[in-house]
């Protein structure tokens, strides 16, 4: 079974609480969906837009401030079990019996 992780912000920053510019352009990046948002898909819209200013990937900066953002109550992490079809594997043929080694001569001199 695989394990779909979805984000949706669950509510707006409080007057007191500063986030990194990074951060809040993660936020503002999961509201544009308006619904819960796959990890990749939340990735590749931030790649694309540009949104984030800075050398790192949007990946290394996603997985730096989601802790935080989930710990805050701001950002909530979504898991979604989906079936996975695994190949069906064939049934094994049965080995043949080896074929006995010849007895050395030592042993039919005895």
């Amino acid at each position: 079974m695989a394990t779909i992780k979805k984000y949706k912000v669950t509510r707006e920053n409080k007057k007191d609480e500063k986030f990194a510019p990074q951060a809040q352009a993660i936020l503002d990046a999961i509201k544009g969906f308006g619904e819960p948002v796959e990890r990749g898909a939340l990735l590749a819209n931030l790649e694309k837009s540009g949104v984030l200013k800075t050398k790192q990937t949007p990946a290394r900066v996603f997985s730096f401030f989601r802790p935080r953002l989930v710990e805050a109550g701001i950002l909530k992490e979504l898991k979604e079990v989906t079936a996975e079809e695994k190949p069906v594997k064939a049934a094994k043929e049965p080995k043949e019996p080896k074929p006995t080694a010849a007895k050395s001569k030592k042993t039919e001199q005895k």
